[in-house]
């Protein structure tokens, strides 16, 4: 065996045995650059939802720009997802171009598909959610000087509540928290295969590690709507990533399957933070039900 074999492969080839057949030939791609692009995603995509996330709750803003500001989110957040998909060996390895693998279908088609569904329902869920909140509050700034609008006409609170109930909280969040599943699924079973040589920079380590917990703040500022509900979706998912992850014998390595493993630092980061809430608010109360970040609505005992 030659010295270059034993050393430590220093790029992140993605070259199959297919490919080597016929022939193939494509440019390398080097293992720090390309590991270097996948952490800077894995920071910035979850920092930019968060900014929207927690933007709202912590600083008031006044106006109509307060509520037109949310519809932003989905214009960076959604090509950030798809450039982390898109950076997967399924997009970037030529001979896994013409592949048929389901339903006549090449894995990148198909993962494709499945991401732009999962973007699309997660499109309109914020759409909902924030024309939601914009009539909500358009109604209240009419409703809270007067209440006396209320009592003469109580159909104007039944409006407010339809907004903020059943378009925001019900059919806005579910909706853009099923897309933003979906689409995270995409990403995992793109990744599935792919293998990194690890992490030897602390930089790069720390960079990763961050990514995964980040992941896990943006995912427990969704869970405290619905604690439960993401208690089984991060068990049911965590699990099977452990598993996979056991199986492959690279649980415990520094980067050996990037995005994988640093999804399940998030769903655990997740799991730590919604099992403290739960303690903390006595049971699997939402925040509303606790009487956190809620403004204050109209006369109406339906909050």
């Amino acid at each position: 065996m030659s010295s270059n074999a034993s050393q430590k492969r220093s790029s992140f080839e993605f070259q199959s045995e297919d490919s080597i057949h016929v022939g193939i030939k494509h440019p390398k791609i080097t293992e720090r650059s390309h590991d270097k692009r996948i952490i800077i995603l894995l920071i910035i995509t979850p920092i930019w939802t968060l900014l929207f996330t927690l933007i709202p709750i912590f600083l008031k803003f006044q106006g109509f720009a307060a509520d037109i500001y949310r519809y932003l989110e989905p214009m960076i957040s959604l090509p950030l997802q798809y450039y982390i998909m898109v950076t997967s060996e399924v997009f970037i390895d030529p001979t896994q171009y013409g592949r048929k693998f389901l339903f006549g279908l090449t894995e990148r088609s198909f993962l494709n598909i499945w991401f732009l569904i999962g973007a699309a329902i997660y499109a309109q869920g914020s759409g909902i959610y924030s024309t939601a909140i914009l009539a909500k509050h358009a109604i209240e700034n009419v409703l809270l000087p007067n209440p006396e609008i209320v009592q003469q006409y109580p159909k104007f609170d039944e409006v407010a509540y339809y907004y903020r109930e059943t378009l925001q909280h019900i059919i806005g969040l579910y909706s853009y928290a099923t897309g933003y599943v979906i689409m995270t699924l995409a990403q995992l079973f793109a990744y599935r295969r792919q293998k990194h040589d690890g992490l030897d920079s602390r930089k790069g380590i720390i960079g990763w590690i961050l990514g995964g917990i980040l992941f896990g703040i943006l995912n427990a500022s969704v869970a405290i709507e619905f604690p439960l509900v993401v208690i089984i979706y991060i068990l049911l998912i965590g699990i099977s990533l452990t598993i996979f992850l056991l199986k492959s014998k690279v649980m415990f390595s520094k980067g050996r399957r990037l995005v994988l493993q640093s999804y399940l630092i998030g769903y655990a980061t997740t799991l730590v933070i919604v099992l403290i809430w739960i303690a903390a608010v006595g049971g699997f109360k939402d925040k509303k039900s606790v009487g956190l970040f809620v403004k204050g609505g109209s006369n109406s005992t339906r909050n």
